[in-house]
């Protein structure tokens, strides 16, 4: 897809941030099912922790422990994040740390998921350099 006068939409990605979103392109297919999947629990835990602490309850992560406290769905939210832990060690294991760091923080900015697919699934990489990613659209 082109916008008028015929070039196309291009993202261009510098730093740390490059990398993260390169380490999420290249994800094969079946591995993203896996990812996806940890990143959107990751995120669902952070935004119900910030609507908890909104509410007047307590949501605490401390390490690889969560605790939730004074929350109608609390027993809900520990049970999804002690399932979500072995998918989220997996996606750590094949995205690396720092990029499934800026998944979660990406999903969470953007309210789900969405855009990560959007980036995976609409643009294709132009050019890779060490600090730059150039991302155009399909």
């Amino acid at each position: 897809m082109r916008p008028q006068g015929g070039f196309p939409i291009k993202s261009i990605i510098l730093g740390d941030l490059s990398k993260a979103i390169y380490a999420i392109h290249k994800v094969g297919p079946v591995a993203w099912v896996l990812c996806a999947t940890a990143i959107g629990t990751a995120a669902g835990i952070k935004l119900f922790a910030a609507g908890a602490a909104a509410a007047g309850g307590t949501a605490a992560a401390t390490g690889t422990t969560l605790t939730f406290a004074s929350a109608p769905l609390a027993p809900v939210m520990a049970a999804g994040a002690l399932a979500g832990g072995a998918a989220a060690a997996s996606a750590v294991a094949i995205l690396g740390a720092n990029a499934f760091g800026i998944a979660v923080s990406i999903a969470v900015a953007s309210g789900g998921i969405g855009a990560l697919s959007l980036i995976r699934n609409s643009y294709r990489i132009k050019t890779k350099e060490s600090n730059k990613l150039i991302l155009v659209r399909i």
